[in-house]
């Protein structure tokens, strides 16, 4: 019952994500969806887990998973790694907090960089993707 309601969640949560980016997309060339939904997913997995925590016997893991992993993780996955930061910074592993943001960030980098150069390879030149 786990994995349905974190398909569940995600499947709402990458719609929204789907609908916002579209929907600023009319006003901007920039990406500003991606970074509307990082920073807004980012909000409210901080403000639904601050409420969740001290309430978890009360309304359940279901609830956890459908909100916190589902919608916003297929809102945004920024939103995890941004508590999970939180958490360690809070917890006073600085340093741990900081090369976690170091690691997801060149990670990211370094993987939709490695996924843009295999695929281009594959696909026979520098043409579009």
């Amino acid at each position: 019952m786990s994995w349905l309601w974190v398909a569940l969640g995600g499947a709402l949560g990458a719609s929204l994500r789907y609908g916002l980016t579209v929907w600023l997309a009319a006003w901007t060339r920039w990406p500003l969806g991606t970074l509307s939904a990082n920073i807004l997913g980012s909000c409210l997995l901080g403000a639904f887990m601050a409420w969740w925590l001290p309430r978890m016997a009360l309304v359940g893991e279901p609830l956890r998973l459908f909100v916190a992993i589902g919608l916003l993780g297929g809102f945004t996955t920024f939103s995890t790694f941004s508590y999970d930061t939180l958490m360690l910074a809070s917890s006073g592993r600085v340093g741990a907090a900081l090369g976690n943001v170091l690691l997801n960030l060149f990670g990211a980098l370094g993987g939709v960089s490695l996924g843009w150069i295999v695929t281009r390879y594959w696909a026979g030149g520098m043409g579009p993707v």
